[in-house]
């Protein structure tokens, strides 16, 4: 978790300034594991935003991944074609 808690300055030092919105995906959580991220990682995250200065608060968005996917999408050419 240390390295995500340094992302932040490397994008102070890129940008010079700090980002307003941080977006994480998370890949290889099972579905006896949504809970801990949810409950556990969320918070470690957040709190890596206390380094930063206590008025820093950007807005969070974690996408959990998960290899079971059971949709699927075609894409219609014609009405009698599928892609």
């Amino acid at each position: 978790m240390q390295s995500t808690c340094k992302t932040p300055m490397y994008v102070l030092q890129t940008n010079h300034a700090l980002p307003e919105k941080i977006v994480v995906f998370r890949d290889g959580v099972g579905d006896g594991q949504l809970n801990t991220v949810a409950d556990y990682e969320v918070d470690q995250l957040k709190s890596c935003f206390t380094h930063f200065g206590d008025n820093y608060a950007p807005t969070l968005a974690v996408v959990i991944v998960q290899k079971r996917i059971n949709s699927r999408i075609f894409h219609m050419v014609n009405c009698h074609e599928l892609f």
